[in-house]
């Protein structure tokens, strides 16, 4: 592993951070290039940034790897590139190595063993004030899936997103409500008896569900007969709780 000085690096490495966005293609270049330089960190004292891509890890060639940390770990799927690895350190990853990623929003995460670690707010906060550990969050695999609890439950329900879907999910409730029953009431009232036989037939089932298809707004109300049709509110809460939207 060679040195270099460590003012003119960390200068290359902020160069490919912008105000609002990071050039990750460029930082992918820089570190392929610079590839087993070494750089001391502020802490943990006697750390060093191996830098290196994947490739110089002990996950290398493991596509899926990468491919986890991008999508497993964090809320929201995050790009991200590998730029380096601290080995030797006393930790649960595997090879006592762990690998350094830089997220597309700036922030610097550590992998441990199905833990991803926010290590540092960005790379200046890395090179000027070192590498928190444990980080300052802690993101565990598979917990971005997770169902929320009740306390996260009640503040989404809350929220001015879901009181806007829920208000458009009642008036259009009562929009398919009202068009159904001025339907029955035309055939009831009309003298055609072919006609009111189609009430109860398939064709007719079929058309109203395709007028309904064609709204804006796809309700996943409950109907008579069983069926069911899309609704984002509904959905909300049987995908993130298993409620029952009551009329």
């Amino acid at each position: 592993m060679t040195t270099t000085s460590p003012k003119r690096f960390k200068n290359k490495f902020l160069s490919f951070i912008k105000e609002d966005a990071v050039d990750l293609c460029g930082i992918a270049h820089f570190v392929k290039y610079n590839r087993d330089l070494a750089i001391p960190l502020v802490k943990p004292r006697g750390s060093t940034l191996r830098i290196c891509g994947q490739d110089g890890t002990v996950y290398e060639g493991d596509e899926e790897q990468l491919e986890a940390w991008k999508d497993y770990y964090l809320p929201e799927r995050m790009e991200m590139e590998v730029i380096g690895a601290i080995d030797d350190f006393p930790c649960d990853a595997f090879g006592l190595q762990l690998v350094l990623l830089l997220g597309e929003d700036g922030r610097v995460f550590a992998y441990e063993d199905e833990l991803l670690h926010l290590v540092a707010l960005n790379l200046r906060d890395l090179f000027q004030c070192g590498m928190v550990f444990p980080g300052k969050e802690t993101f565990k695999l598979g917990e971005c899936f997770e169902e929320p609890t009740e306390e996260e439950y009640q503040e989404m329900m809350e929220s001015d997103e879901v009181k806007k879907m829920k208000k458009l999910h009642l008036e259009f409730r009562q929009s398919l409500e009202n068009e159904l029953r001025n339907t029955m009431k035309d055939i009831a009232q009309s003298p055609n008896v072919d006609m009111q036989k189609q009430v109860g037939s398939e064709d007719f089932t079929s058309s109203i569900k395709q007028r309904i298809q064609e709204q804006s707004l796809i309700c996943r109300c409950k109907m008579e007969n069983g069926d069911k049709l899309e609704c984002p509110y509904r959905g909300l809460h049987q995908a993130n709780h298993g409620l029952i939207l009551s009329s």
